[in-house]
């Protein structure tokens, strides 16, 4: 898309999109209704959660222990309950780990949901997939709200994720995360690299006006 007609769409909507946000809203996914309280990511208006659902949905779960890390109003994790997972969902975001339980029950799913820093609040262990909504943008979040969004003014939250994460993968353990084309990937990448992973191209949409993007953690030779 061009330039100039993407900074028009992004001039519009954005405002649109954060005035919406300033009410408590409720989404619906494929039969699932969720309560999105003001404070909480919402998972309709950007495109991140809703790209990570639909790989959910394509993976074979039955049986199968899943972490989602920055579970937001619970979308991901709910869609990997229903697929017959068994979900764990974290959030830094205390209303957030409140609001995915909450949605879950209101489904009828069974999930767990913990207030945590990346993993801070849970001991090492193994996760068949893990599932990481980041955030992407270079500064430093002031509240718990903008946590969803910024990564630390030097990308501290991807230099404490891959450090931590290997202790709750194995080999057959999958890892994917999101991103646009708007992300610093190059940044990103180095940092995993630092911390020995490279990241795989798994998925690629069009949405609206930008390119939207999963990646997977894979462990480098």
């Amino acid at each position: 898309m061009p330039t100039l007609l993407k900074r028009i769409i992004h001039y519009t909507y954005r405002p649109w999109a954060i005035r919406y946000i300033k009410k408590d809203r409720v989404y619906r996914y494929k039969g699932l209704e969720l309560s999105v309280p003001v404070g909480v990511f919402h998972p309709g208006l950007f495109f991140s959660t809703k790209i990570l659902a639909e790989l959910v949905e394509s993976l074979p779960l039955k049986g199968k222990k899943l972490l989602e890390l920055g579970s937001g109003s619970g979308l991901v994790s709910c869609v990997a309950s229903r697929c017959g997972a068994q979900v764990l969902a974290l959030d830094i975001n205390p209303l957030a780990v409140r609001v995915t339980q909450q949605n879950a029950v209101t489904n009828g799913l069974q999930l767990e949901s913990f207030e945590s820093n990346l993993f801070g609040s849970i001991p090492a262990q193994v996760f068949d997939v893990i599932i990481v909504n980041p955030p992407y943008y270079p500064k430093d979040p002031k509240n718990h709200a903008e946590s969803a969004w910024f990564a630390g003014a030097e990308f501290q939250y991807f230099h404490a994720l891959f450090a931590q994460i290997g202790a709750y993968i194995q080999g057959d353990s999958k890892v994917f995360f999101s991103a646009s084309e708007d992300v610093d990937l190059e940044k990103i990448s180095v940092i995993a690299l630092d911390h020995g992973f490279l990241l795989d191209d798994k998925l690629k949409k069009w949405t609206i006006w930008e390119w939207n993007y999963v990646y997977q953690l894979r462990i480098s030779n």
